[in-house]
C-alpha cells in the first residue's frame, strides 16, 4: 500500500472537514502510539492511510457528529436559570430527571456529569408538565381563575 506524510493525512482530514482538530502533529503521534505501519525518512513519517483510517474509525461511521456539553449538575442549574430566568430550577429537578432516565448522565467522583443539550430538552418539558414545580403549580393557577371566569 502507498504511503503518505502526515501533513498529506492531516490535509485530508481538512478538506473535508475544515473545523477539525486534527494537525499533523497528531497524526505522527498516533500512528506510533497505535502501532499503525509507517515508516520515518529523514524526519518524515510516512504512514499507511487505510490503516490509519481504520484506527481511526474502527466503526466506519461516516458524517458529521455534535460534541456533547458535558456539564456538572450545579452547572446545568445556573446556565438553565441564566437562560430561563421565567422557569427556575433547583438541583432536585434535574435529579429526578436522572432517576427516571430522560437523560444521560453518569457519576464522576462525587459529581454528576450531564449532557446539557438532552437537560435542555428534558427540562423544557419538565417544567411545563411536573405539577409540583412552582410554574406547572402557577399555570394551573391561571387556567383555573380562566375557567372559573367563564
Amino acid at each position: 500500500m502507498k504511503k503518505i506524510t502526515s501533513g498529506k493525512l492531516q490535509a485530508i482530514f481538512a478538506e473535508r472537514d475544515t473545523e477539525t482538530i486534527l494537525r499533523y502533529t497528531n497524526v505522527r503521534r498516533f500512528a506510533i502510539e497505535n502501532g499503525i505501519p509507517h515508516i520515518l525518512e529523514r524526519n518524515i513519517i510516512l504512514i499507511d492511510p487505510a490503516e490509519f483510517m481504520r484506527k481511526v474509525n474502527p466503526n466506519g461511521w461516516e458524517g458529521r457528529y455534535k460534541m456533547p456539553r458535558l456539564r456538572t449538575l450545579k452547572e446545568c442549574v445556573r446556565l438553565w436559570n441564566e437562560r430561563f430566568r421565567r422557569w427556575q430550577i433547583d438541583k432536585h429537578d434535574i435529579e429526578r430527571l436522572i432517576r427516571e432516565s430522560k437523560i444521560t448522565s453518569f457519576k464522576h467522583g462525587n459529581r454528576w456529569v450531564l449532557n446539557y443539550d438532552e437537560v435542555i430538552e428534558a427540562l423544557r418539558e419538565y417544567v411545563k408538565t411536573y405539577s409540583g414545580h412552582p410554574i406547572a403549580r402557577q399555570n394551573k393557577r391561571k387556567r383555573n381563575w380562566i375557567l372559573a371566569d367563564l
